[in-house]
């Protein structure tokens, strides 16, 4: 056999070998993003909407846990947090985003807490908006 076209078939194999690869690791991404989005839609179940078309977290009825997970999950969150430093606002905002009372009591309870401290300057405005973002 002549020498070239065994370079030849060498380089398609090793062409088809990097491709192949390639697409193995499109569908393992893929996977990845389509488990996401699995876990998005999971969390989708607790959005409603009022009459106005605002975003309602409607979380009662669940463990606290639980409550704080998909919390945590949702585009409510990043809402409440560019509220700071308004805690007016923060506290407005709690009472008619979300359903549940138990959660609610505790958010309000933390979001005081926090405004208490960097009002007696126990923390500073960095570190509010850290501990709010670790709720």
């Amino acid at each position: 056999m002549d020498k070239s076209l065994l370079t030849f078939i060498a380089v398609g194999l090793g062409f088809m070998y990097l491709i192949t690869n390639f697409l193995n690791d499109l569908n393992a991404t893929d996977g990845i993003s389509s488990s996401y989005t699995q876990q998005e839609q999971q969390y989708d179940q607790y959005i409603t909407f009022d009459s106005i078309n605002q975003t309602i977290l409607d979380i009662k009825g669940l463990d606290i846990s639980q409550q704080k997970d998909i919390w945590n999950h949702t585009d409510l969150k990043e809402e409440f947090l560019s509220l700071y430093p308004n805690f007016q606002e923060m506290h407005k905002f709690i009472d008619e985003r979300i359903i549940g009372d138990n959660f609610k009591k505790e958010l309000h309870r933390f979001i005081k807490d926090i405004e208490y401290n960097l009002i007696s300057s126990k923390i500073d405005s960095l570190e509010a908006q850290k501990r709010l973002n670790l709720f």
